[in-house]
């Protein structure tokens, strides 16, 4: 086989509160192709029988299971704690984690040993800046690692809520972005809300489908001047009542090739998650 048609199977385990999703790609030279898409209707709570459903899932897919898939996860919860933080000195790289640290403890109730601490530095101002921090749970690490080991295999890649996200935006496959932009991940229970301003995302958190969260997008909606969607839910009569001038996201996927089965919804915003994971 030449190397440039090598195929690759992926299979993307999309952890949210409520639901598990997990979908094969196939990626072959320049084309990429959704062949399966379930989803588990069982908490991260149930740990033990979301990773036997997952199992039994991959295992049904006639002969992939055996192929070398790469096995890539995408974390979307509330347990995922995402914040900014002002003005901290930067000056000194190996200092910046301590200072972390130090104000978490200040201002945030939980225990620091049972998170694992990712940061990124969002605007420099001399010696000082603002960094943006991501608080994943240890215990949610270890749940990828025990689907890794049921299925045999190893898990490649860990995204958490704005990853895939800010990913396709550096790589301009999400373009016609302004300064101020708001994206909505639709699902059927919550609403995961990025912001995003001069295409960096600076927050990510996820509000509960309800009358108050609605009436929250309503008044946040006047400080953005793009708001997109995407996700597993459509666009059902409470957002419609909003009379929000709604985008959906368009992809510029340059001379990749995107196919979705015949069997699957067509809709590419159901998908962008795992587009955007193996892209």
């Amino acid at each position: 086989m030449i190397g440039c048609d090598y195929i690759k199977y992926i299979i993307n385990i999309n952890i949210n509160n409520n639901y598990t999703r997990i979908i094969l790609l196939k990626k072959n030279n320049k084309r990429i192709t959704i062949e399966h898409n379930f989803i588990e209707n069982i908490s991260i709570n149930n740990m033990k029988q979301l990773c036997e459903n997952i199992k039994l899932n991959i295992h049904s897919i006639e002969n992939t299971y055996k192929r070398d898939c790469k096995l890539l996860f995408n974390i979307q919860t509330e347990d995922i704690i995402v914040r900014n933080i002002e003005d901290i000195n930067i000056s000194k790289k190996r200092d910046i984690l301590g200072i972390i640290k130090y104000n978490i403890n200040q201002y945030m109730p939980i225990n620091l040993e049972d998170y694992k601490i990712r940061y990124k530095i969002l605007e420099k101002n001399h010696n000082t800046g603002t960094v943006q921090i991501v608080l994943c749970p240890i215990h949610i690490i270890k749940l990828c690692n025990d689907i890794a080991q049921i299925l045999d295999m190893k898990a490649k890649i860990l995204n958490v809520n704005f990853d895939i996200l800010q990913k396709l935006i550096n790589l301009g496959t999400i373009t016609n972005l302004d300064s101020t932009n708001l994206f909505i991940e639709l699902r059927d229970k919550e609403f995961l809300l990025n912001k995003v301003i001069n295409s960096i995302v600076y927050e990510s958190y996820i509000l509960p489908r309800n009358i108050a969260t609605l009436q929250h997008i309503r008044l946040i909606s006047e400080n953005y001047n793009n708001i997109y969607y995407y996700g597993d839910s459509e666009i059902k009569e409470d957002i419609k009542e909003l009379n929000l001038n709604l985008n959906s996201i368009i992809l510029n996927m340059g001379k990749v090739t995107l196919d979705i089965s015949k069997d699957l919804n067509k809709d590419v915003n159901r998908y962008i998650n795992a587009i955007g994971i193996v892209i």
